[in-house]
This record gives C-alpha cells, structure tokens and sequence, in this order.
C-alpha cells in the first residue's frame, strides 16, 4: 500500500470530502445555470411560436375570407345561372309554339297543294272534255 506523504486517512478523507463538495457546488452551479439557459430558450421558443400561430391564424383567416367572397361569387353565379335557364326556357316554349304555328301552316299548305291537285286533275278533265267537244265540232 502507498501513503500519500504524512497525512493520515482522516485527512485525506477531509480533502476528498471537500473535493467532493466542490464538485457537488459545481454541478449545482452547472444544472442551475443549464437550467436557466433552457428556461430562457424555452420560453424564447414559446413566445416564437405563439407569434407563428398567430401569424398562421391570421392567414388561414385571410384565405378563409378569400374564399368565402369566391364562395359568394358561385353562389351569384348560380343566381346569374338559374335566370339565363328561366330564359331560355321561356324561349324555348316560343320556339315551340312558334314550332306548332309552322305545323299548322304546313298542314294548310298540305291541304292547299291537295285542293290544287284535285282543281289540277279537274282542269285536266275539263281540258279532255274540252277537247272532246272540240273534236265533235270540228267534225
């Protein structure tokens, strides 16, 4: 076994003892100080944060209204929509009646090309007739 010098084992248990307390005091130091330094960055961190949610907020909030005035401007659209369909129904049902009206006058020109064959084939027979009597005087 090695001695240190003349101290006695108390001694050099005292020095280590102290030592230890020194290291133990520095340590509480080093962990308050760590501590404080994380403190510091975690609510550095917190408030940095708490800005970009709010800032994020403020720009949801932003598209949030952009699309409602979009949302908004379907729904005119659709008014707009709507209308020009009421119109054109509207217009439909002219050109349908408008449609019938050229039914009825094609039917009157069907009967009237039918009334003009029939004096056609009247005329034709008169002619003929005509004609026959035509030859009887002739003779």
């Amino acid at each position: 076994m090695r001695r240190m010098g003349n101290a006695s084992t108390a001694d050099r248990l005292r020095i280590l003892e102290t030592k230890m307390k020194k290291v133990d005091t520095f340590l509480e130091n080093f962990e308050r100080v760590l501590e404080a330094g994380f403190r510091s960055q975690a609510e550095m961190l917190d408030q940095r944060f708490a800005e970009v949610l709010g800032e994020m907020d403020r720009r949801f909030s932003d598209v949030d209204r952009k699309f409602s005035r979009i949302d908004s401007k379907f729904d005119e659209m659709d008014q707009r929509f709507i209308a020009i369909d009421k119109r054109f129904d509207v217009i439909d049902e002219r050109f349908s009646r408008i449609d019938e009206r050229f039914s009825r006058i094609d039917e009157r020109f069907s009967r009237i090309d039918l009334r003009f064959d029939q004096v056609d084939q009247r005329l034709v027979r008169i002619d003929e007739r005509l004609d026959v009597i035509d030859g009887q005087l002739r003779r």
